[in-house]
């Protein structure tokens, strides 16, 4: 979508974790297909990230890599019994399927099982059926069949209420935001880097891995195969880009951040988005995986592949930590230079 289009954002004051977002994505073939103008489903995780399967398979993406032309193009639904610790659930569950395959196949089958009680054979994932197997998980059937469902299932659930104000009109700050997040949703790196692994891993143990978890279920299934799996896995792009380090904004060179954010206002912003997304989603994120594995490590003190994992969480976890001090570091230096502009620029939001 051009800039230019871009006059709708959703207004992320009004979500809550597990919050279910219908979305028009232009895809008019897909309209007739569904008859709804409702072509996409996603889960809100929080700090204004979604998770949602599309075609480059289940991922993690920003809200703002969503822009639209009108103000009824997304809505969002709510579950009315949904606790805060359900909503947690639903997106833990939803984040663990992370990497997993768009079962494009069993998506065409939902106009024939969605009214019955046929249950998936395929170990895929789209859009709807990640939503509603994420509350399946937690005891709440959101729909006849979780398995095969469409966005605009959602729609007739008795257990979903709609949420006022779910979208706000778009600042000229965010319409740029919202290009740039939609180019990488577009892009889908990191996901298709996982994915990738995963289907490598798939061919390498001969089983159908679709999940982080299962990968770890083979790996310990077949100890006498760690080392070439080890050597397999270091010959990924999800390792070898995330031992390279991530290409972080300009990190250690003070100069180039400058010319990039030019403007105190546009600095202030950037670093204090960045500050928040490391401390309620990177670190935390990244903390959990370090010790889930350190975990497994502890139990599975022979497995190579699960150190390998260990070991690779833990060099991430440091260069969030790295990158949090940078930021930090500019933030006091700008309050202490300029307090007043500081100050401004915090009041002004």
């Amino acid at each position: 979508m051009e800039v230019d289009e871009i006059k709708y954002v959703f207004n992320t004051s009004v979500l809550k974790k597990g919050d279910i977002l219908l979305v028009n994505t232009y895809n008019e073939r897909m309209h007739r297909l569904q008859k709804s103008q409702y072509d996409h489903a996603a889960l809100y995780a929080g700090d204004a990230f979604i998770v949602e399967s599309d075609g480059g398979g289940v991922a993690l993406n920003h809200i703002f890599s969503y822009g639209f032309k009108n103000p009824n193009d997304a809505i969002v639904l709510r579950c009315t019994s949904a606790s805060e610790i359900i909503g947690e659930g639903v997106v833990f569950y939803a984040r663990t399927a992370m990497g997993m395959e768009f079962g494009s196949a069993e998506a065409k089958k939902v106009l024939q099982y969605k009214e019955t009680d046929n249950q998936a054979e395929e170990n895929k994932m789209f859009c709807s059926r990640l939503v509603a197997l994420s509350y399946k998980k937690m005891g709440v059937e959101l729909v006849q069949n979780s398995n095969y469902c469409q966005p605009s299932s959602f729609l007739d659930s008795d257990k979903l209420v709609r949420i006022e104000d779910a979208l706000e009109p778009a600042s000229d700050d965010l319409k740029r935001i919202v290009s740039i997040h939609s180019k990488a949703r577009e892009n889908a790196d990191n996901v298709e880097m996982l994915v990738d692994l995963l289907q490598k891993m798939k061919a390498f143990y001969g089983l159908d891995i679709q999940q982080l978890d299962q990968l770890i279920d083979a790996a310990l299934q077949h100890p006498e195969k760690d080392e070439e799996a080890v050597d397999q896995l270091m010959q990924t792009d999800y390792y070898l880009k995330r031992k390279e380090g991530r290409n972080l904004y300009c990190l250690n060179d003070k100069e180039a951040f400058d010319k990039l954010y030019p403007n105190l206002d546009k600095k202030v912003w950037f670093l204090l988005n960045q500050d928040n997304h490391l401390e309620k989603s990177w670190i935390p994120d990244i903390s959990d995986n370090v010790r889930t594995f350190s975990m497994l490590a502890s139990l599975y003190p022979n497995s190579k592949v699960v150190a390998f994992f260990r070991d690779l969480f833990k060099e991430v976890l440091n260069e969030y930590k790295d990158y949090q001090i940078w930021v930090d570091s500019l933030l006091i230096e700008i309050m202490e230079k300029e307090p007043e502009k500081f100050k401004q620029v915090i009041a002004n939001g």
